[in-house]
């Protein structure tokens, strides 16, 4: 297939199978084959005007990459009225062993108001992120995620940080976690 669509109105979590996505509204081009999580190969071009993730309705996302098996490669602009970011990478949710490789660079995020982060009624994120990890779950992640001139926003405090590493991997048995920071440690 090859063409454009304007989505009104389509529940992407019905077609997906899942709670997470709602309804989408959106204006893109298409060029490529299958409908399955397993048989999808398209490349994706254009504006999402309204797109639900969470109870959360997401809008003003300009999206151009790849989607296969269901990974993603490829750009993300948000200017949303609740994050502003710019992603540029992948992410591979299609195995057991998810993979994470991306730049993103967050001017802004409030994640309580994104229902991300609920703990505190202010949380609110800025900074660059730059991931480079395989795994599903804290317990078994290994790579790398940096992050750089972090702010982080609650009710009572501010943290910045200019930079920090944190790295995981295992030798032979032994897991290991580092994390390197001349601000935090």
């Amino acid at each position: 297939y090859k063409g454009d669509v304007q989505l009104m109105n389509f529940d992407l979590g019905k077609i997906a199978g899942t709670t997470s996505f709602g309804m989408i509204e959106a204006d893109l081009t298409f060029d490529g084959r299958g409908f399955t999580p397993k048989t999808v190969n398209t490349r994706i071009n254009g504006t999402i005007s309204s797109f639900n993730f969470e109870g959360y309705n997401y809008q003003n996302i300009a999206v151009s990459g790849s989607l296969k098996d269901p990974i993603f490669n490829g750009d993300l602009k948000i200017d949303d009225p609740n994050l502003k970011m710019d992603f540029s990478g992948l992410v591979d949710i299609s195995k057991n062993f998810n993979q994470y490789d991306f730049d993103a660079t967050i001017e802004f995020a409030e994640l309580n108001k994104l229902n991300l982060f609920t703990r505190d009624s202010v949380a609110v994120f800025a900074g660059r992120i730059i991931m480079d990890m395989q795994g599903t779950t804290v317990n078994d992640a290994v790579g790398t995620i940096e992050f750089l001139e972090t702010f982080y926003q609650t009710e009572t405090d501010d943290f910045y940080f200019d930079d920090f590493l944190v790295s995981s991997y295992n030798t032979k048995d032994i897991r290991t976690i580092e994390i390197k920071s001349p601000d935090i440690i």
